[in-house]
């Protein structure tokens, strides 16, 4: 068998081997012809292809998601809690403070609360497995602006967070974390 060991790197090897007509090359991969080395980068393309495509569609396909809003808002607030509760409980000495980690979920942070959280709050979304109390929808208004406040203190915690100053991140996560217990004491069922 015939080992082509060229200046180029291996991929060029496999393509001279091809326009030469030579089946039986062995190129620096071990694989031979360039033909199974073409077909496993096809396939694992395509199952890529496949999971980044199909995944959302089995997302809104979910039986139990009875309502899209419903679910938007709670994915939404899993994400948040995912980057807050950490720098709330590193504030708490539970996990070790890393400024990087800190300026990360500041990051995350600040970009998920610029989202539009009032997406999945519409009309109608009160009913259905929720932990949303009604009073959402009878005091919009005040619900509104305790949104606002949690997202312009989610975007100055970026910010903070960001500069690795400890003295303002903690500050911040704090002043974070009242605007949250604002809305929530009024607005969110407690869980069970």
């Amino acid at each position: 068998m015939t080992v082509y060991r060229g200046i180029n790197h291996h991929g060029a090897i496999s393509r001279y081997a091809r326009r030469v007509g030579n089946k039986n090359h062995t190129d620096l991969n071990g694989t031979t012809g360039g033909k199974r080395m073409n077909k496993r980068v096809f396939w694992r393309a395509a199952a890529a292809y496949a999971l980044v495509t199909m995944a959302p569609v089995a997302v809104l396909a979910d039986d139990d998601d009875e309502n899209p809003a419903i679910a938007y808002r709670e994915a939404m607030m899993t994400l948040i809690g995912h980057n807050f509760g950490p720098m709330q409980m590193t504030l708490e000495g539970k996990i070790p403070w890393d400024d990087a980690r800190m300026a990360g979920y500041g990051k995350e942070l600040a970009a998920l609360a610029g989202l539009n959280q009032m997406r999945g709050f519409p009309e109608g979304s009160d009913k259905g497995d929720t932990h949303a109390k009604p009073e959402i929808w009878k005091n919009m208004d005040d619900f509104k602006q305790k949104m606002e406040e949690f997202q312009l203190a989610a975007a100055k915690l970026g910010k903070v967070a960001a500069g690795g100053d400890r003295k303002a991140i903690s500050a911040e996560i704090e002043a974070t974390g009242k605007t949250c217990g604002a809305c929530h004491d009024d607005y969110k069922e407690k869980d069970d």
